[in-house]
């Protein structure tokens, strides 16, 4: 298992290569077509766990997780502008507003070289918006959430399972997957290419901890299918 823009754990990847190897020979799929099925699930499982611990998802890919982005998306425009409809008890009038443009390309520039997320340290003052403007731009961001893990749609697609709507609406273009199991090896390279993923502070660990979660179900179908054999061959000897 492998990917680009970091390594997995190395000492993480041969255990998950030693378990699947005694899976396969436990399971008589030890022949190059047995573990391309087997390491296929393997990957599909492995490509769930690292989409359910990717920003905002922590742990779930459930309608929490689209809310909580929808959240930080509202907290980060509400660092950059004041949405508002009077000013110092009267009503403001039309010049003293920012318009909706202006507060994208505020956004827009707040995020670069971020992981995402708004750094607004080169504002001094925050924009003041009209509250409609405010509410549309907040509705065209928020269909954001779900980008970075849009790095994982082509994966997903390429081992047969869609990840939720709000993640696969953003396409494959932000994704690759190879996948090669033969006598001699197996490996499955995942490329993820949206462009602040390195930026994600403690990211690369969550690959690893989705790797080892991956591997910890592969021993425990190993630890089962152990436990069968031996439960029927003590039947045997009854």
């Amino acid at each position: 298992m492998a990917t680009t823009g970091f390594k997995l754990n190395p000492q993480a990847q041969a255990k998950w290569r030693a378990a699947l190897a005694e899976l396969a020979a436990l399971t008589k799929k030890d022949n190059p077509e047995g573990i391309h099925q087997l390491a296929i699930l393997s990957a599909r499982r492995f490509v769930k766990n690292v989409a359910s611990v990717t920003p905002p998802a922590h742990g779930s890919l459930g309608g929490e997780a689209k809310k909580a982005g929808e959240s930080a998306i509202l907290s980060d425009l509400l660092k950059l502008a004041i949405p508002a409809q009077a000013l110092g008890g009267g009503r403001a009038s039309k010049e003293a507003f920012a318009s909706a443009q202006d507060l994208l390309e505020a956004h827009a520039r707040a995020r670069i070289g971020s992981a995402g997320r708004v750094n607004p340290r080169n504002r001094k003052e925050k924009l003041l918006v009209a509250v409609a403007d405010f509410n549309r731009v907040l509705a065209q961001v928020q269909k954001n959430v779900g980008w970075l893990a849009a790095g994982l749609n082509a994966a997903a697609s390429r081992l047969g399972f869609s990840l939720p709507a709000w993640i696969k609406r953003h396409g494959e273009k932000f994704g690759k997957i190879m996948v090669r199991a033969n006598a001699n090896g197996i490996l499955i390279r995942i490329t993820q290419n949206v462009s602040f993923v390195d930026n994600v502070r403690g990211y690369a660990r969550q690959w690893n901890f989705a790797l080892n979660k991956e591997t910890a179900a592969l021993i425990k179908q190993v630890k089962a299918i152990h436990a069968r054999n031996a439960s029927r061959a003590r039947n045997k000897l009854r």
